[in-house]
């Protein structure tokens, strides 16, 4: 991954601060945006982008192909109920599809287990 560096396109503060917070702790930084406000051409893309994919104020699923074209691997998020939305995510080109609750609370040990272990600070 370039330089441990992980974009969170996500608009819950909540959630996005519990994600953040166990990134940065395993030696990682992590930049949260609202897609809905940002210009993707301004924005240096990181290795690996997390999106929330049950975002009610953004497109996530429209977002991913061109995540994908900047060359970063995708990490879309969503409800464990949403076998649907899950299924989309994974069609629009997310290499990984998690529950919420991986995301809050094991994303730093998911990551491990994909061998993205350059992702870690150990």
């Amino acid at each position: 991954m370039r330089d441990k560096e992980i974009l969170l396109l996500d608009d819950n503060l909540f959630f996005s601060s519990a994600v953040c917070g166990q990134l940065e702790k395993a030696g990682m930084t992590c930049k949260v945006i609202n897609p809905k406000k940002v210009d993707f051409n301004s924005v240096k893309m990181p290795g690996l982008a997390i999106v929330n994919l049950n975002s009610q104020n953004f497109q996530a699923l429209e977002l991913i192909p061109t995540l994908k074209e900047s060359g970063a691997k995708v990490l879309g998020f969503c409800g464990h109920g949403q076998t649907i939305l899950m299924q989309r995510g994974q069609k629009a080109g997310c290499d990984w599809v998690i529950p919420n609750s991986v995301a809050a609370k094991k994303i730093v040990h998911f990551l491990k287990q994909q061998n993205l272990s350059e992702l870690s600070a150990d």
